[in-house]
Order: structure tokens, then C-alpha cells, then sequence
């Protein structure tokens, strides 16, 4: 009966024990903890502002110059917006950053509003930290994770000097695909083969990426989406343009000089226009070019100028017109204002009556050769009688 006493004693202080090693208050004075320690709930005390500028959450020491021992922060951390009586969000990030020898790298996941990684300095030293929105009062601050030589403290936006963006971050991926606003559409129509993003798709908006506030020039090379491919030399830039405009540009490893090509298997282009009437490419309004080269289809008419070509005379010309009050083969008026024209097909008949006319000036001065030589024939010999 000792024995089992004895061993029910040993079991709960051994219980004791490891709660001890796994729950936690952060103080400043808080001896580093060792390697791979794991935590659960600690608390981080204090809490954020009300709406009064940017918070931080201090993870641990960046490097700064001199090289250091390694730091980690791997885990969740979690708050609480607002109060019993009003509003009552969590607030949720999941960090994995470390500081060792001599570079910093990190990721971070928020699930509930923005945050992103700084580094700055509290009280002369760089740390690594988390900065959090400026918005109501977030409390009870929690820490769950691996951990090695960690801060955990809150710092207010007054306390806190040399705020930088994070620049080293690990990238943070989705490899099976993603719908963000539209879970009915997975897994029974989006393809599960597939990687891909569909956002908002049963709604009427869609990806928004939020870019800078100062004006992109054109052709600058700094693009707010890019779409590159690791197997590829090259991309697609697309950014927001100097008055109110907006480019989308191919560009490669040295330059901005790549091609962009629309379905080039299949379908058709619209600009300022849904429907194509079936045409490769609409265009509602005007067009404006250099120069323009049309590849030849038709059969172009220097058949014209065959000897066995049959030209209507004068006559016959004559009469079509005064019935139809256009040339032979070529559109009415009507059928311009219905149809349209084709420019190659156009320009080929429009050379031919060109040529036709051309004929008719040689005809004509034929004649008129034919017609002035026997009128001199004729005063030559009213001159001798």
C-alpha cells in the first residue's frame, strides 16, 4: 500500500511538473528558455492601445551587425479585441521566425485582419517583431509554440524607434489550391488536379491587390503583380499607370521588350465591346496606327491587264451605273452601312477599277492619236487643192 502511495505521490508532482514547464508568463526579467522548449498558453501581459497608432509584439533579438546566438519563434499567438460587452474578436497570427549568426528569416499567417513582420528597436536593441493595426483595445495575449531565447513582450508605437518593414520572408504556399469566398466550389467543380486560386467567385468582385500609393511610371519595371515562371526566361508585369491608366507588359531577364499574345488558341478579343459579332478582334471606337500591313488572300487584280481580259465598254458602264448608281462589283452604300467593309478586299477591287480606268486612258488615247492623225491627213490635203 506504501508502494502505490508513494508512486500516486511521484506521478502527481511529475504532473506538476511538466504543467510548470508548459504554461507560462512572460516577464522582461524572464531568463532565456533552452532549445526547442515547447510552450502552451503563455501569457504575454499588457495590452494594445485604443486606436492610438501601431502596436508590437517583441519576438526576440534581430541581428544587428554582430554575429549572435540563435533565436526562435515558432508558433500561435492570439488576443482578444474588444470586451465582455462589445465586440469580443480573436485576434489570430501564426509566426515561424528565427535570428541566428547573421540574418533573420520569417513567415507569417493572420487570419483575422492584417499583421505583418518589422524590425525595430526597443530600448537601443533590434528585435524582430510583430506589428499590430491600429484599432480597438486587444488584450489577453496568449503564446503557444517552440520557442528558443524569446521576448514576448508588448511594445506601444512611442517606445519603439527604427520601424522597418521585414524583408526575408519564406514563402507561404497553398499547394493543393485555395477558394477564398466560394467553398461550394470545392472539390465538386474546381478540378482537385489543379493548383490554383479562386477568390469571390459567386460574388460581383474579385482579387483586389492593394499597390503603392505613390505613381507608377510606365515601362518603370516594377510591376504590383508579376507572373513569372520558374522554367522561363521572363514574365507578365502588370501596374497602375500615370493618369489613371493601367499596362499589362511582357518583359524579359534585361528588358521590357516581350510579346504578348491574345488566345492564341482560340477565341476572340473585344476592346470597349462584349459582343465580337464573331470577329477575332472588336474594337467600339477609333483605331490609330503607323502603319498597318494586310497579308494578301485575294486574288490580286493584274489579271486586269491580261489580253484576254474582258473590259466593258464606256456603253455598258454607262447604263450600270444609271440603274444601280454604283461602279460594277462594288458594295452599295446600304451594304457598306450594314455590313461593313474589307479593307484587303476592298483595296483589291479598288486597284482593279484603277487599272480598268487606266485601260480606258489608253483606249482613249489611242482614239485620240488615231482621230488627230487623220485630221492632219485631212488639212494637208485641203492645202495642196
Amino acid at each position: 500500500m506504501k508502494r502505490i502511495a508513494c508512486t500516486l505521490l511521484l506521478l502527481a508532482v511529475f504532473s506538476v511538473a511538466t504543467y510548470a514547464q508548459t504554461t507560462y508568463t512572460i516577464t522582461q526579467d524572464r531568463q532565456p528558455s533552452p532549445t526547442r522548449t515547447y510552450w502552451m498558453n503563455a501569457e504575454i501581459p499588457g495590452s494594445t492601445d485604443d486606436s492610438q497608432g501601431f502596436n508590437y509584439v517583441l519576438l526576440h533579438k534581430s541581428y544587428d551587425s554582430a554575429l549572435m546566438d540563435g533565436c526562435f519563434v515558432m508558433g500561435k499567438i492570439t488576443g482578444i479585441r474588444g470586451h465582455m460587452g462589445s465586440w469580443n474578436r480573436k485576434w489570430t497570427i501564426e509566426v515561424n521566425t528565427a535570428s541566428a549568426y547573421n540574418s533573420d528569416r520569417g513567415s507569417l499567417i493572420s487570419y483575422n485582419e492584417l499583421a505583418s513582420l518589422v524590425t525595430l528597436r526597443y530600448n537601443g536593441q533590434k528585435y524582430l517583431a510583430v506589428m499590430i493595426d491600429n484599432n480597438s483595445m486587444l488584450t489577453e495575449f496568449s503564446f503557444t509554440g517552440y520557442v528558443q531565447n524569446p521576448v514576448l513582450q508588448l511594445a506601444k508605437a512611442t517606445e519603439v524607434t527604427e520601424v522597418q518593414p521585414f524583408k526575408q520572408y519564406d514563402p507561404v504556399a497553398a499547394p493543393g489550391g485555395m477558394v477564398v469566398g466560394d467553398a461550394s466550389l470545392y472539390p465538386a467543380i474546381y478540378p482537385a488536379t489543379s493548383d490554383a486560386l479562386i477568390v469571390s467567385t459567386g460574388r460581383t468582385g474579385g482579387m483586389t491587390i492593394r499597390v503603392p500609393t505613390s505613381q507608377q511610371n510606365l515601362f518603370s519595371g516594377g510591376h504590383h503583380i508579376t507572373c513569372v515562371s520558374p522554367n522561363f526566361q521572363g514574365g507578365l508585369g502588370i501596374s497602375i499607370g500615370q493618369d489613371n491608366s493601367g499596362f499589362i507588359q511582357a518583359f524579359s531577364p534585361t528588358a521590357e521588350q516581350g510579346n504578348i499574345y491574345l488566345n492564341p488558341n482560340g477565341g476572340n478579343v473585344g476592346v470597349g465591346v462584349h459582343d465580337t459579332k464573331g470577329y477575332r478582334l472588336a474594337v467600339a471606337g477609333n483605331m490609330i496606327a503607323e502603319r498597318i500591313v494586310v497579308k494578301n488572300q485575294q486574288r490580286w487584280p493584274d489579271y486586269v491587264f491580261a489580253k484576254d481580259y474582258s473590259l466593258p465598254s464606256l456603253q455598258e458602264l454607262d447604263a450600270y451605273i444609271s440603274q444601280h448608281q454604283h461602279l460594277p462589283d462594288m458594295p452599295s452604300a446600304e451594304a457598306v452601312k450594314e455590313k461593313g467593309i474589307d479593307l484587303e478586299e476592298m483595296n483589291s477591287k479598288l486597284l482593279r477599277k484603277v487599272e480598268e480606268l487606266t485601260l480606258y486612258l489608253i483606249q482613249l488615247d489611242k482614239e485620240n492619236k488615231e482621230l488627230k492623225a487623220e485630221v492632219d491627213t485631212i488639212k494637208a490635203s485641203m492645202k495642196k487643192s
